[in-house]
């Protein structure tokens, strides 16, 4: 076997090059094919993520503007869905939280899920340490259990397995820790940048009537009959319209209520791509290993006329592949890992969405390699043996496959013009892919983008009651904030840049019909608050009329100020200052348009200027409020000195952040970017196949016409008349390819059409750079075998012959 191995790795060396190209071929199928379908395993495999959630279901109110298509229930809805479904009988009910963790002298604000005691058993999720929350434990001893993330664990009690048990306070009030969270856990339909780091049960009873009735309370259930969701919609219309009520509930499917829609399309894009590169994978390394094993046919007929068994070939060939096997399973391992890295680190922490590589899968794409490779390498001494032997050493030139007609230079031509194709077409697509996600990106976001962080308080009700104490405390932290030497501004608003599935509030102009009854047209804002400096922090023009000033925020002025876009939009012939809008079912009353301003562009993957209305800030009674800082340099706020102003306030308020603006923007364009960067390597990928599969067909035919090479030489042909003949017959090839690899792109496109962001399928730089980076490439894939043609000698050919 050591023999056989040393006489392999002499074959393997002896023609570098495929050798080379068979082993980049290898490692890019299995890398690729693995790290992708491990990826989607994760994302589509519930159970991946909750063990029982193949049974789980959610519940809400249809809502068109969530990703999931649901909205949230109060928790009174929920305790009389329960009481009136027996197909809901298994639900929880949870909302999120904020509050103070305290351990000694050790304290931190965070971000929290208040649960129902089964919350867990339902997931089926088990902790890293310590047990889950249950009915049985969740106030065992009068103290609330809590079960805490991975992440608190490791930064604040430094990966301590004695926490298990510990009792700490939030918020003041005594919790047992009895667990530690795996940290890849995340918990259902949570989309905000401040993943949770706590889980605590509570009952009805540990809040008042009026926060019971708050639609602020996610539903889940277990579908432990396996019915079908339209099933299960059908007889919740069914319940619903015997009781003479509306039927407003519906649930969707767990998968449903993690993925959007837009996601979901997306996976099955890249899915796609993935079967395409390892189909592309596999006919590469076919045609490379036919190529050598038909370069290899003087050695074969020779050792079958000294006598060699072909079982002797056979264990030859099977060691040289097994060694390709190794070398390429150790090149494609190290690149899954450093692919699986890189796409790990596009995903945001809180999406929960974590995988590896998945052993059994990479070694079935493997042995798939390794089998196509070996039967195409084993094929040309198959057709030898049965072949008189000396009339192959001593024959014409006929070739170890049979007389070349038209049919076989039909055929490789064929393939020729597939790989040029394919190139081409996946080029083209890259170049979309990558010129709509720069565009994305590189959004113009106002002259101070880079120089903003963000970071947002949320004050305790009790300690703060009334309106006036909140925004009095608010403006207290701002007044701090404007004294630290490297800030130049400070705003106030309730949220910074909307995002296309924000609520939007439709409204009705003072030259409308006011009646509820009527259906106007489509009329619709997004609209938040914004304190007197908000407009010059963010670097936003007033075109028209004038801000805020400090009369509006006193006097409790309803006074608005619109974006261009919604002032173009609904007064397009008009100048809007002076009139007056009424948000439709508000108690605010008719609102007076004071100003117009520069559009501001939204924070989701498909960046668009929105109907924008800002109000004044005073009016808000919320108990949180969002900082923009802008600051003299690109650095992000720090985190101590915004925390030491906070607290030096008061030490119960709660401070998420800060972020850069910057960063918080990307937050929202994962998926888009996720998308955009797997197709763009998948087509990098794909293309560096095609490459090494134009020069296998053209080594496999070059191979075969070796002999012809050879006779035109010994006729008085120069190597630049071969090299004319080579490079002639690959242009012609290449623009053929190049044609329909093209009118193929148009038609593709269709299917990323939707990922585009101001992109156009025609723009003349990518398809500019399509053709000069094909016609570059595939040409210079025929100077390999040409200079092969150069350095061999006629003679030696002849005679092999």
């Amino acid at each position: 076997m050591i023999s056989e191995i040393g006489y392999g790795i002499r074959i393997a060396l002896k023609d570098k090059i495929t050798t080379v190209s068979k082993l980049c071929i290898f490692a890019i199928c299995v890398s690729g094919g693995t790290v992708i379908y491990s990826l989607l395993d994760n994302m589509m495999t519930i159970h991946h993520r909750y063990p029982n959630g193949d049974k789980v279901i959610a519940i809400g109110y249809p809502d068109s503007y969530s990703s999931s298509g649901i909205s949230n229930l109060s928790h009174r809805a929920f305790l009389k869905l329960q009481d009136e479904y027996s197909i809901f009988q298994s639900a929880v009910s949870y909302t999120f939280s904020t509050e103070t963790l305290r351990d000694g002298q050790k304290t931190e604000v965070l971000s929290g899920v208040w649960v129902t005691p089964d919350f867990f058993d339902l997931l089926g999720t088990e902790p890293l340490l310590g047990s889950r929350i249950t009915a049985e434990n969740a106030y065992e001893t009068g103290i609330k259990s809590a079960l805490i993330s991975f992440r608190l664990w490791r930064r604040f009690f430094n990966e301590d397995p004695s926490v298990v048990g510990k009792v700490v306070y939030f918020n003041d009030r005594p919790h047992r820790i009895v667990g530690v969270l795996d940290q890849n856990f995340q918990t259902p339909g949570y989309t905000s940048t401040y993943a949770p780091d706590y889980w605590a049960p509570f009952r009805p009873d540990d809040f008042d009537e009026e926060y019971l009735s708050y639609g602020m309370w996610k539903v889940l259930a277990a579908n432990e009959n396996d019915l079908a969701i339209s099933t299960i919609r059908s007889q919740i219309v069914a319940h619903e319209t015997e009781r003479g009520r509306d039927p407003s509930l519906t649930v969707v499917g767990m998968r449903d209520f993690l993925l959007s829609d837009e996601l979901r399309r997306a996976l099955r894009i890249v899915v796609g791509a993935a079967a395409f590169l390892v189909l592309v994978a596999l006919v590469n390394i076919s045609f490379l290993s036919l190529a050598q094993g038909i370069a290899r046919k003087r050695e074969f007929a020779l050792r079958f006329a000294l006598g060699a068994r072909y079982g002797v070939v056979f264990k030859s060939l099977f060691w040289e592949n097994i060694l390709l096997l190794f070398g390429a399973g150790i090149l494609g391992m190290i690149l899954s890992i450093n692919l699986q890295e890189y796409i790990v680190s596009l995903i945001p922490e809180r999406t929960g969405i974590s995988f590896g590589i998945d052993i059994p899968l990479f070694l079935t794409i493997a042995g798939i390699c390794f089998g196509f490779c070996f039967l195409m390498s084993l094929l040309p001494s198959m057709r030898l043996r049965s072949q008189a032997v000396f009339a192959d050493v001593k024959g014409g030139t006929s070739g170890i496959l049979g007389r070349r007609g038209r049919k076989e230079k039909a055929l490789s031509n064929l393939m020729i013009y597939a790989e040029i194709s394919t190139a081409c077409l996946f080029i083209f697509l890259s170049g979309l892919m990558l010129m709509s996600h720069w565009k994305r990106t590189s959004v113009d976001r106002g002259p101070f983008a880079d120089r903003i962080s963000l970071f947002t308080i949320r004050v305790d009700p009790e300690t703060y009651p009334t309106r006036e104490q909140r925004v009095q405390s608010f403006r207290d932290v701002k007044t701090e904030l404007l004294k630290l030497p490297e800030v130049e501004s400070v705003a106030m608003t309730g949220f910074v840049v909307p995002d296309e599935e924000r609520a939007t509030f439709q409204f009705v102009r003072d030259t409308d019909n006011p009646d509820p009854e009527i259906q106007y047209p489509d009329q619709i804002l997004y609209r938040t608050a914004a304190s007197v400096d908000y407009f010059k922090t963010l670097g936003i023009p007033i075109l028209r009329g004038r801000v805020f000033d400090m009369s509006d925020l006193e006097a409790d002025q309803r006074v608005l100020i619109i974006s261009k876009t919604a002032a173009d939009r609904y007064w397009p012939d008009e100048d809007p200052i002076g009139k007056r809008i009424l948000i439709r079912h508000s108690t605010g009353g008719w609102a007076e348009i004071v100003g117009v301003s520069g559009d501001m562009l939204s924070a989701g993957g498909n960046p668009q200027k929105l109907p924008m209305a800002w109000r004044p800030l005073a009016r808000r009674p919320y108990l949180s409020s969002t900082y923009i800082v802008r600051t003299g340099n690109e650095d992000l706020l720090a985190r101590e000195r915004t925390q030491r102003i906070v607290w030096e306030k008061d030490p119960d308020i709660s401070l998420f952040g800060p972020v850069k603006f910057m960063s918080d923007i990307h937050e929202y364009q994962w998926q888009e970017s996720l998308l955009s960067i797997l197709l763009t390597a998948f087509e990098v990928l794909i293309l560096a196949l095609c490459i090494l599969g134009i020069y296998s067909v053209v080594s496999y035919n070059v191979a075969q016409r070796m002999a012809e090479f050879a006779f035109r030489v010994s006729l008085g042909a120069r190597f630049s008349d071969l090299l004319r003949l080579l490079l002639g017959r690959g242009l012609v090839n290449t623009l053929i390819g190049l044609a329909t690899g093209l009118l193929l792109g148009f038609v593709a496109s269709r299917f990323v059409s939707a990922y585009l962001y101001e992109t156009s399928i025609y723009d003349p730089t990518i398809i500019t750079i399509t053709i000069v980076l094909v016609l570059v490439a595939t040409l210079c894939t025929y100077l390999v075998p040409a200079m092969k043609v150069r350095m061999a000698s006629p003679n030696a050919i002849l005679r092999s012959e």
